[in-house]
């Protein structure tokens, strides 16, 4: 519409014309014609490359020269660079031609009156600020001069109240001290206030913790805010860990802000934000916000708050005292900072005062930098809030480590949110509850999660703003993972993150935290009974345990003995979970589950199960597509756990299935095993589940699997063919160390590692004999004890492909 109103012809009329409008004529500054080829559009077209402008004249249809800016850029393919398209931008400048053309013209016979008014003008100034220097001189001398009497009145009212014995007394001494620092702080407003002004403030350089400051800073406001019942939020979590500057002055500020926040605002909450706006080198320009609740300030009076003694209400029936010193002071820090103060107010709404400062990088460039663990790179956490301030807050402080958060406003609203993502097969690792909500609180909405779940509730941690007592009884009764009192720095937030991982057993440093109290099996029954699970496993003991583990806990089981068969089973029927070990035959875990991905997508869980747990084993798992990690030897309780977490919850609850076949064999064999060397019992039951039944036949398998000790072992001395004895190794220390055989393992695994790091020298005899021979021993032992052929399995559950 705008270039139709400037050219006074229509868009269709322009359509089938070249790219001058029709009737006007281009011509250049000399007033000879242009050619169209001339003009930024025709050398863009022309392949002139980048952007081009110029300053144009123009005839319209009507006769009428005019001035024209025009400017032209090439839009080109992603793919090909070819040039698809050009946009042209135009806009009329005639009048500011013209009025700069009259400017000129009279630039010249001004400049002589300009020049005697400056000197005028000057002569004005020096007097003015020689004037303010002598005040702002003589208001610091008497400053320093009140401030010798106010030190002796507020130490010798510590001293009287110190030794008075009278309660009465005691309270009126402390009076006049409350005073009498109150007193001293409007000199020392008065006081900086002149040393800005006559050029004296001398700032500080030092490196300090930002959130710590912060936080600090609400600390000095936090028992009038609680006395009103508001709530602090804190929020920094753009800013680095440290900054260099005048943190006293900082904090001055933050409280002046805070104090003012607080002091005017009855109801709702306060927040300081702090966030980077600018980083230039070593230099970095903050912005802090405080914002509140508040009755807001009216537009009329919002310019003259900054002004040294104004204040929002001067009326002799306020509500509120004061100096009307603290904003007049912030906005002279800030500017002494190179930065400025100001705010955002609305009546009836509530009110955001911010202030820039120029401040610089820690001098430690390591310490500036914002950490974050690799614990939480992959979890997902739940945030439920009833403050969408404090929601936000938290939010940021999460999302900066690398975690996936949702965030909900109520407890309702979460218990479905938990359902529904468990019916999608996703999970969430931690769930941040506030403790007072309506119309569920935080406490009864982690309760009710824990009947939803049951074993397999992630951590809980219970946020609030109120610090009291009985939030503390509440929160111990319900054994949450942790409190977090507002407003929640990120320093407290990490803190209770590592505690809360350490808790459920997991390496802060390894990964992500799992949930591992009580068993779980009855809940994996009751939940997902009849549920289809592919176990993707080629030890032959390994995959005994694991399936015992399953099917007890009512879970339907088919196997696949590499990652080829996993891949064309889930192509060919449908599961409900994968656990998928890492180093197979054939195709490993990494490629089955990467091709299972590109062909099905994300929704179907699949689980690691492997020996490999460091932590570039979990984040190599990860980036394949899958979606959690279970270490060998299997603990049940984290595998129950685990499959609560990630199995999806049926559309409607199965009938319990046939109770599972017998178990043959001898059921008072525990005293003869518990005297095999090298086998520890507890180890061994604690991994099958205590189910003894299951150990023999765990336990019969791994006879029968290794009755000819490793094949892989021998004549491997002169042998390159490293990977079979990699895939020999790996396997014989994951199922070792199930059965409880950690020598064995140990030995395995020292094999496994010493192949790897020297991948083109010849295998150590002695350390092959060795395994050979421990191997051969506990075979021996196992066949005794167990009274059966190796080789067989009596009562083993078959594989079902």
């Amino acid at each position: 519409p705008a270039a139709e109103r400037m050219a006074g012809v229509s868009a269709e009329q322009w359509r089938d014309h070249s790219i001058v409008a029709p009737g006007w004529s281009l011509q250049r500054p000399d007033g000879t014609s242009m050619p169209v080829e001339e003009t930024p559009t025709g050398r863009v077209l022309a392949g002139a490359g980048a952007q081009h402008n110029a300053l144009l004249t123009a005839r319209s249809p009507a006769g009428e020269m005019r001035w024209f800016e025009l400017s032209a850029a090439p839009v080109l393919s992603p793919s090909s660079d070819e040039l698809i398209a050009v946009v042209t931008s135009f806009a009329e400048v005639t009048e500011r031609v013209r009025g700069q053309e009259r400017l000129e013209a009279t630039v010249q016979a001004r400049t002589l009156d300009l020049r005697a008014t400056n000197e005028a003008l000057r002569v004005s100034r020096n007097a003015a600020e020689s004037a303010s220097r002598a005040k702002s001189a003589f208001v610091a001398n008497m400053s320093h001069e009140i401030r010798t009497p106010m030190n002796a009145i507020i130490g010798l009212a510590h001293l009287l109240a110190r030794d008075m014995g009278d309660t009465l007394q005691r309270e009126r001494v402390a009076k006049i001290a409350d005073a009498g620092q109150h007193l001293l702080q409007i000199i020392n407003d008065i006081l900086d206030l002149s040393k800005i002004e006559a050029g004296k403030l001398a700032l500080e350089q030092t490196d300090f913790a930002v959130q710590t400051l912060m936080s600090r800073a609400f600390a000095m406001v936090s028992d009038r805010a609680r006395a009103k019942g508001l709530e602090l939020v804190l929020d920094a979590e753009g800013l680095p860990q440290r900054l260099r500057g005048d943190p006293t002055r900082v904090s001055q500020i933050l409280i002046n802000l805070l104090s003012n926040a607080v002091k005017f605002t009855e109801r709702g909450w306060v927040r300081l934000r702090g966030v980077p706006v600018l980083a230039d080198g070593p230099r970095m320009r903050v912005r802090f916000e405080v914002q509140d609740t508040g009755p807001g300030i009216d537009p009329m009076l919002q310019p003259g708050l900054f002004n040294a003694f104004e204040q929002g209400d001067n009326s002799t029936t306020r509500l509120h005292g004061g100096t009307g010193l603290g904003l007049a002071l912030t906005r002279s820090l800030a500017r002494a900072m190179d930065g400025d103060a100001g705010l955002h107010s609305t009546p009836g709404v509530g009110s955001t005062f911010w202030v820039e400062l120029e401040l610089q990088a820690a001098a430690s460039a390591a310490a500036s930098q914002r950490q974050v663990p690799m614990v939480s790179c992959g979890l997902r956490a739940l945030i439920i809030d009833d403050l969408a301030e404090a929601r936000l807050a938290l939010l940021e402080l999460l999302a900066g480590m690398g975690i996936e958060v949702d965030a909900l406003p109520g407890g309702e609203e979460a218990l479905v949110r938990v359902e529904a993502e468990i019916a999608a097969g996703r999970w969430y690792d931690l769930v941040l509850v506030d403790w007072r909500m309506e119309p569920l609180d935080g406490i009864t909405t982690i309760t009710r999660l824990r009947s939803l779940l049951g074993a397999g509730t992630p951590p809980t941690v219970l946020v609030t703003a109120y610090d009291e007592p009985e939030m503390r009884e509440q929160a111990r009764r319900i054994d949450v993972a942790a409190v977090l009192v507002k407003p929640v720095s990120q320093e407290a937030m990490r803190d209770v993150l590592a505690r809360v991982l350490l808790q459920q057993g997991t390496p802060v440093a390894d990964g992500p935290a799992r949930p591992g109290s009580g068993l779980g099996e009855d809940e994996v029954r009751s939940q997902h009974q009849g549920q289809r699970v592919l176990l993707a496993e080629d030890n032959p003991v390994n995959r005994e345990v694991a399936e015992e583990l399953l099917v007890g806990a009512g879970l339907v089981v088919e196997v696949a003995d590499n990652g080829k068969a996993a891949v064309e089973m889930v192509l060919s029927r449908a599961y409900d979970l994968v656990l998928m070990d890492m180093q197979m035959p054939v195709m490993d875990g990494i490629g089955a589950t990467r091709a299972i991905r590109q062909q099905l997508g994300h929704a179907l869980p699949i689980i690691a199960m492997t020996a490999n747990a460091f932590a570039e084993d979990r984040i190599a798992c990860i980036e394949a597509g899958m979606n959690d990690h279970i270490a060998k030897p299997v603990d049940p309780a984290l595998m129950y756990a685990t499959l609560l977490r990630w199995l999806p919850l049926p559309a409607a609850r199965r009938q319990p299935a046939a109770a599972q076949e017998g178990v043959d064999g001898p059921q008072h064999i525990e005293s003869q095993l518990a005297r095999i060397d090298g086998l520890d019992m507890a180890t061994a039951l604690r991994n099958v589940g205590g189910q003894l039944p299951a150990l023999q036949r765990v336990l019969r398998r791994y006879a029968g699997t290794y009755r000819d000790g490793l094949p892989a072992l021998h004549g491997m001395a002169d042998t390159a063919d490293r990977p079979a004895l990699l895939a020999a190794c790996h396997s014989l220390r994951g199922a070792s160390a199930t059965i409880g055989a950690s020598h064995i393992a140990q030995l395995a695994g020292e094999l496994e590692a010493w192949a790897r790091s020297q991948p083109d020298a010849p295998l150590p005899a002695d350390a092959a004999d060795a395994l050979q021979r421990e191997l051969a021993a506990l075979v021996a032992d196992l066949v005794a004890a167990l009274g059966t052929t190796p080789g067989t399995a009596p009562g083993a559950v078959a594989d079902r492909h």
